[in-house]
């Protein structure tokens, strides 16, 4: 390990995890847990009762010599200021109060405190560390002092140490007392060894005791003099003050250096025997011994033969030459377990046992085997050559395979790095390698790679494995470390900011990062590791002991910390490889930050940059496992209500998170908002649980009584799902696994309910029920739709529109229904107490009876509860309806949705309007709350409690809080839409045209929206805007029936416009526009006048002067008929559809261009009646040919001239046997056809307008006669006739009866 000294041998980790601590005295529940929504603060602010109730999962127990407690329960801890983690192990979580006696706090994390865990992985403090170490470390700069501070912690000894330039401080971390700090030894260094790099320190342990049972020795070596210093112990500092050399118990040396050579390891090999190496690759046994009751110091080179042709052989103690190594001379020494030729594996150094040491240049390695006396080189590998040669391998070869891929990715061979090695069991060694990608140079990564040496080639070394790990770094503060398990399976890489926990195991690719919250303040500046007592057991079978790797680090800002990790665990949850795929890694991820988060402790769980797996998949999943209880290692607490607090805290940490790292954009809004929906489900169950616990009602489960309708609810559920544990036992067991399912627990409890309202329950007993029903709802709705919704969705970045067209929680059909009837049937028992308990029960509470004080305050009281209830109702009618409307725009028909949103308006006012009969005002505040306009209108226009003045104020857009100008603007146009709507249908039309002035804009808007054109002129012409009102009378004048009524519409439409026209100048006017609409009127009132003419003649001839009596409209026509639609004979639907026209303008109904024309047309037209042909096709032209006109315009034209030459017989002008030229010629223009072609010569039809027989003869389709009939009209017959028609006319075509008469009339 370069730049710090290597303290310990590499021995094993694997050590027997020690049981959970078996728990503290219970302290007060955080602050911050105080004011969780839906917990009532009288459930958990008594201190005393929280730890009375939790008495069954919690035990105490007081250290030796111990003046202070901790706390813990079975899922976790607390700290008075509020910051805590939970360890769902049983173990201690982050903090505590110190008891009775509030001694001083201790330095550094709490002993116990988990600050990370998985499956595999648990990180937690351990040891206390002294306020004078503490106090030192305030000021700790990790950019400025990782290089010039090391600790090593010795968890075997119990030992710990600091080294900085200026002194280094010790003392027993393992060692509980009663002070508030450990004591500390300090090490003050001379102030000539006080130069820029740090002295190499080791602890040296007296005896193979337990922990903290032998005070050990302390070594210090000083890198660039060679200096040695040896305690024998400690605690000897105390009475050497001054340090003097030769004081007892306390003896120096020193290794000869050359110029600019300096020490770069101390590694331990033995407690009495370390190595030391220099930067001129010289290694150097260093044997501690007594001699006379003081320490003694002996130094032996390590030295390696050399050979020449015709030479002697000699030693040099250069072990490297300069050809294989940089100037920095050996960087690391790791050593083996001791092995015995007879034994096998032995405690240590001593008959014929032995160790393989290896030591690392930046080039090679070699291997030595070290005995109690002597030393011998074995082997030398070119290390970095053997890595490169793999890495060029087939990357399917087993040889190199991991290596390869590595450097397939890219990676620079020039930029491969040896960082430090770790030996392992069986003769393998361990390298921790860097290197950079060529893409980016500045970056460097890091891998760990398992060699062993090749049995066939004495100079090489094959990979067994390499593993990439998951951490770049661009700024390296200090060299990092490796520490493997010795069976190879688990590796720690400490660097300064992070420590790597990485599986070796082959199919295993298990890895873990712990990263540091600030990596300025703290840093990892010290290392050590566990080791075994026995070490004969660490290759043995281990069967029923779980085999832990224990990594320990000093933190500066929080002491000190031990990473450790299961290899059994490993072994466990390797045989199912989902938990190896980035999802479930990133949950995981997820977890610890959720569970583990507080502001003390060091480690940080925030996503780092290119992480893989679906975010949205992690905390779905998570927040699911909360919800139901069913995060891995659930440990379940006996108080509920301390269980409710944590999981709302956790569902809380889930968005923290994710807001935190900024990947809440990569959720989709249908999975943030279920997880608004998680948070609001035990919300609910933690406040239902509170009810539930109170009054003694679990005690009375099963019972039916009105006290435990709720828990009878559940126990009803639970029998359907096939719960048969004790009733107290189901009961919890749904609030820890089922909240999912309280929805229908609340809909049995309305059922309950009704059962007793259907069984005519006396009315006490039945307000009894009531009052325990509502309480429930409220509690479910508030915590689901009302409480903190603004600042939950606000968290969560749920829009509240799209959530309500989603799905939110208690807002299905059931639910609201269900609360619909508990809210309507309290007001109906308001009511019904009212008439059988008399009027005194809404007195004032001063009755001398008791029962009548009860009774009225529980009157009160349902009126509260009412009063709270319209909240909810109100926000689930709205979720219901909007999620209704969007589920039905998706469907074919579009109104289904505006009828399910007008249902939705009509429920809010019913519910709202029945409010009245308890507060007026609160019916207003709702309303105004909610922007329910319709609702306002009622209430202000209401004969019993309108209000005039509140509805000038809403006139004016003072509803709610509206927060500027635009809000009232809108505020108020919304209420007058409602409110002139209302006026319009109920005919109050002098009110709705009788408004201030200052609300005109307001009566215009919803005139312009409504389209009221028979009202609007009105409106239009008081404001003097005549142009607009012409335009409005036109409008109205086109839906008017009456005949005689659009006749006097469209002649003041006629004059509105003029008085414009005289108003305005030629720039002002729009002339082209103007023209069009007075076409427009001219063409309207000049179909009036035609069927004026027409009905007057229909009366003629239908209505004899005879008769005395006047007839009715359908025989007059019939008469008519009778005499002038002979040739309609063989078409009775023609027959029918003129008979309707004619009936209808008769009547002084209104018809249209084409009816005129079907009634110009249908007739016989005799002689002189041939004229109206030419009227018909005027008629024809003035119809309006945009959009679908165009085509009816077409249709009416084709039917008008298959008449026109069907009207005359042309067979018969066709013969022209015994007649002159003059008499064919004279049967040709009494033709009907050849007064039209007169007409238009005279230009009084134009040329486009007159058709030939052939585009005549084109029958109509049945899309184009429903364009004028309409979609409903049974049109089928007219279509018959008319295709029938049209082929009559085709046939005349066919033989030519029009070819002569259409080639003499060309011209």
């Amino acid at each position: 390990m370069p730049g710090s000294p290597s303290l310990t041998p590499r021995r094993s980790l694997a050590v027997k995890r020690s049981a959970p601590s078996d728990g503290f005295q219970a302290s007060p529940v955080p602050s911050k847990l105080r004011n969780v929504r839906g917990i009532p603060r009288q459930s958990i602010a008594d201190s005393k009762s929280l730890a009375a109730a939790a008495s069954s999962t919690i035990a105490r127990r007081t250290r030796r010599g111990s003046r202070f407690a901790s706390v813990t329960t079975a899922s976790g801890a607390f700290e008075d200021d509020g910051s805590f983690l939970y360890e769902r192990h049983g173990s201690v979580g982050l903090g505590s109060d110190y008891g009775a006696r509030h001694q001083a706090p201790k330095h550094g994390l709490r002993r116990g405190t988990v600050l990370a865990k998985d499956q595999v992985f648990k990180a937690s403090a351990t040891g206390d560390t002294p306020v004078d170490v503490w106090n030192l470390m305030q000021s700790f700069d990790a950019n400025k002092d990782v290089s010039t501070t090391i600790a090593y912690i010795d968890p075997i000894v119990g030992w710990a140490l600091l080294s900085t330039l200026t002194a280094t401080y010790v003392w027993n971390h393992s060692k509980r007392t009663a002070s508030a700090s450990p004591t500390c030894y300090t090490f003050s260094h001379d102030k000539s060894s006080r130069r820029t790099k740090l002295p190499f320190t080791a602890l040296v342990p007296h005896g193979h005791g337990s922990a903290g049972g032998s005070e050990p020795g302390l070594l210090f070596v000083y890198p660039s003099t060679g200096r040695i210093v040896c305690w024998d112990r400690v605690g000897m500092v105390l009475a050497n003050a001054a340090a003097r050399a030769g004081a007892k118990g306390r003896v120096e040396a020193g290794v000869e250096l050359a110029d600019g050579e300096v020490v770069t390891t101390l590694t331990s090999v033995e407690r009495d025997l370390f190595l030391l190496s220099t930067s001129n690759n010289r290694v150097f046994r260093l044997s501690l011994s007594q001699f006379s009751g003081q320490p003694a110091i002996t130094l032996k080179p390590f030295e390696i033969s050399t050979r020449k042709i015709f030479i002697a052989s000699s030693s040099s103690p250069y072990l490297f030459s300069l050809s294989t190594t940089a100037a920095d001379g050996i960087k690391c020494i790791t050593v083996g377990e001791a092995v015995s030729g007879s034994k096998g594996l032995v405690r240590g150094l001593g008959g014929d046992a032995v160790r393989d040491v290896w030591l690392l240049t930046a080039t090679h390695c070699q291997r030595w085997s070290v005995t109690a006396e002597s030393q011998k080189m074995q082997a030398q590998y070119s290390l970095r050559q053997i890595l490169l040669n793999s890495a060029a391998l087939d990357g399917t070869a087993a040889a190199g395979r991991a290596v390869h891929v590595l450097f397939e990715a890219g990676a620079m061979a020039e930029s491969l790095e040896l960082l430090d090695i770790a030996a392992l069991a069986n003769g393998r060694l361990a390298v921790l390698a860097s290197y950079s990608a060529e893409s980016d140079a500045k970056v460097t990564s890091f891998a760990v790679i398992v060699l062993r040496e090749d049995a066939m080639m004495t100079d090489n070394m094959v990979v067994e494995n390499s593993v990439l790990l998951d951490y770049c770094e661009n700024d390296l503060l200090a060299v990092p470390s490796l520490t493997v398990s010795k069976h190879g399976r688990m590796a720690f890489v400490k660097f300064a900011r992070a420590v790597v926990i990485c599986s070796l195991a082959e199919g295993l690719p298990y890895q873990q990062v712990a990263f540091l919250r600030d990596g300025k303040a703290n840093a990892f500046i010290g290392s050590g590791s566990a080791l075994d007592a026995d070490p004969t057991l660490r290759h043995a079978s281990h069967s029923g002991v779980n085999e832990v790797a224990q990594f320990y680090t000093f933190l500066p800002q929080s002491g000190i910390l031990c990473l450790e990790a299961s290899i059994d665990d490993l072994l466990a949850v390797g045989q199912n490889a989902e938990v190896f795929k980035p999802n479930a890694q990133l949950k995981t991820r997820i977890e610890q930050a959720v569970f583990f988060s507080d502001p003390k402790n060091p480690l940080t769980f925030d996503l780092q940059p290119g992480f893989s797996g679906s975010i949205e998949t992690a905390a779905l999943q998570l927040s699911e496992s909360i919800v139901s209880s069913s995060y891995s290692d659930h440990s379940p607490s006996g108080d509920m209500a301390q269980e409710f607090e944590k999981r709302l805290y956790w569902l809380g940490e889930i968005s923290s998170f994710l807001r935190r790292n900024q990947v809440m954009w990569q959720i989709s809004h249908e999975a943030r908002q279920r997880l608004l929906v998680d948070l609001q489900i035990v919300s609910c169950g933690a406040g239902l649980w509170t009810f539930l616990n109170a009054k003694g009602r679990l005690s009375m489960l099963g019972s039916g009584n009105y006290l435990s309708f709720l828990g009878d609810a559940i126990l009803e559920w639970a029998e359907e799902h096939g719960g048969t544990a004790p009733h107290e036992d189901v009961v919890r067991s749904f609030f820890k696994h089922n909240l999912t399912s309280l929805p229908d627990v609340l809909h049995r409890a309305r059922q309950m309910l009704q059962i007793r309202t259907e069984r005519q329950t006396a009315i006490v007993a039945l307000s009894e029920w009531q009052l325990g029903v509502n309480e429930a709802f409220l509690i479910a709705f508030e915590a689901a739709l009302i409480d903190d919704m603004t600042d939950r969705l606000e968290q969560y970045e749920v829009d509240p529109v799209k959530a309500m067209s989603t799905r939110l929680w208690l807002t299905d059909e059931t639910s609201v229904e269900d609360l619909r009837y508990v809210y309507s049937h309290s007001i109906e028992l308001l009511e019904a107490r009212k008439v059988q308990l008399g009027s005194a029960i809404d007195g004032a509470m001063d009755a001398e009876d008791e029962a009548t004080i009860d009774q009225q305050q529980k009157q009160q009281v349902l009126k509260d509860q009412i009063s709270r209830m319209i909240y909810p109702l109100c926000y689930a009618l709205e979720a219901r309806a909007r999620y209704a409307a969007h589920q039905l725009e998706q469907q074919p028909d579009p109104q289904a949705a505006l009828l399910y949103h007008e249902r939705y308006l009509e429920d809010v006012q019913e519910a709202i309007v029945a409010l009245t009969s308890i507060d007026v005002d609160l019916a207003y505040h709702i309303a105004e709350h909610h922007q329910h306009y319709a609702t306002l209108v009622y209430l202000t226009t209401h004969d019993k409690f309108g209000n005039r003045d509140r509805l000038e104020q809403y006139m004016q857009g003072h509803i709610g809080r509206a927060a500027d100008e635009r809000s009232y603007r809108r505020h108020a146009s919304r209420f007058a839409q409602e409110l002139y709507s209302m006026y319009y249908k109920q005919g109050r039309y002098y009110e709705l045209i009788n408004q201030k002035r200052e609300y005109y804009h307001l009566l215009s808007d919803f005139f312009r929206r409504q389209g009221v054109p028979e009202l609007a002129w009105m409106h239009l012409i008081d404001m003097q805007k005549y142009d607009q009102a012409g335009e409005a009378l036109m409008q109205a004048a086109l839906n008017e029936s009456r005949s005689h009524g659009q006749k006097i519409m469209l002649s003041i439409s006629k004059l509105s416009l003029k008085v414009d026209e005289y108003s305005r100048s030629e720039e002002q006017m729009d002339s082209q526009s103007r023209q069009q609409t007075l076409g427009l009127i001219e063409d309207r009132l000049e179909l009036a006048a035609r069927t004026e003419h027409l009905v007057e003649i229909i009366l003629d001839v239908g209505r004899p002067a005879s008769t005395l009596h006047q007839q009715s409209t359908e025989k007059v026509v019939q008469r008519y008929m009778s005499t002038k639609c002979q040739n309609l004979a063989n078409y009775p639907n023609h027959i029918e559809l003129f008979e309707n026209i004619a009936k209808e303008a008769v009547s002084g109904q209104a018809i249209t261009h084409e009816d005129l024309a079907d009634l110009l047309s249908l007739k016989d037209n005799a002689e002189e009646e041939v004229e109206d042909y030419v009227e018909a096709i005027q008629v024809c032209r003035v119809i309006p040919k945009e959009g679908t006109s165009s085509t009816r315009q077409s249709t009416c034209l084709r039917s008008l001239w298959r008449r026109i030459w069907l009207h005359d017989d042309w067979a018969a002008i066709a013969d022209t046997s015994g007649q002159t030229d003059e008499e064919v010629q004279e049967r040709r223009t009494a033709t009907a056809a050849y007064r039209l072609i007169v007409a238009s010569r005279e230009d009084r039809i134009p040329a486009e307008y007159m058709l030939a027989p052939e585009v005549a003869a084109i029958a109509p389709t049945e899309a184009e006669l429903r364009a004028r009939f309409g979609p409903v009209a049974d049109i089928q017959g007219l279509l018959e006739e008319q295709i029938a028609e049209a082929e009559r006319l085709q046939q005349l075509c066919k033989e030519g009866f029009f070819a002569d008469f259409l080639a003499s009339n060309q011209a």
